[in-house]
């Protein structure tokens, strides 16, 4: 088993009260892909990663919700923060780095690409268009999209031109827009994307 901090969401529960939490669908995904969680959440935290974080052997920052950049809510700015420190991080330590829906998002703006409204790809399931001729079937809950204009991902995946699976290499980063953790119709085909990710076969 490999060890990989896993980012959290912030929310708010009916006291108005907010909290972070993690889906545990995430619990059986990991499982299935051989990785154990080590769960970090840096709130105005400014303490030294590498002092308390030893065995890691990469970072993924999961989804739900918006980047700040969209939604200008002060839980976003402190989310991202903390997520941002993690991705620094990993990229300080050449360590792998999975971004899902809005955690590739949150990637994809640091390198400067934008982030805009996208129409018809919340809350279904489609089909998205791999390398080659191959289909695969995906859940679908992001109502941004991708603006890579300097070509920074290399698509191994695309709706309608829109990024779903990006890849670079020389920051060891792999961007999933749909959620591998919750159910898709592909998950074993899903599930080897990661797995090759994690051992450089693509």
């Amino acid at each position: 088993m490999k060890n990989f901090i896993i980012s959290f969401e912030i929310n708010k529960n009916s006291f108005n009260k907010k909290y972070i939490s993690l889906n545990l669908e995430w619990l059986d995904f990991l499982n299935s892909i051989q990785i154990n969680p080590i769960y970090v959440f840096r709130y105005k935290n400014k303490q030294n990663l590498e002092k308390t974080l030893k065995n890691i052997n990469g970072v993924i920052i999961v989804g739900g919700g918006d980047i700040y950049k969209i939604s200008n809510k002060k839980s976003d700015y402190y989310r991202d923060k903390s997520e941002i420190e993690l991705i620094n991080f990993a990229l300080k330590k050449k360590l792998p780095i999975i971004g899902i829906c809005r955690g590739f998002q949150l990637f994809a703006s640091l390198l400067g690409c934008k982030i805009k409204k996208v129409s018809n790809h919340y809350n279904k399931n489609h089909d998205i268009q791999i390398l080659g001729n191959k289909k695969i079937n995906v859940n679908s809950f992001h109502r941004n999209k991708i603006i890579d204009k300097n070509k920074l991902f290399k698509v191994l995946g695309h709706k309608d031109n829109i990024l779903e699976i990006g890849y670079i290499k020389k920051y060891n980063f792999l961007g999933l827009m749909f959620h591998p953790e919750r159910k898709n119709k592909n998950q074993i085909f899903i599930n080897k994307i990661i797995k090759n990710f994690l051992l450089k076969k693509l």
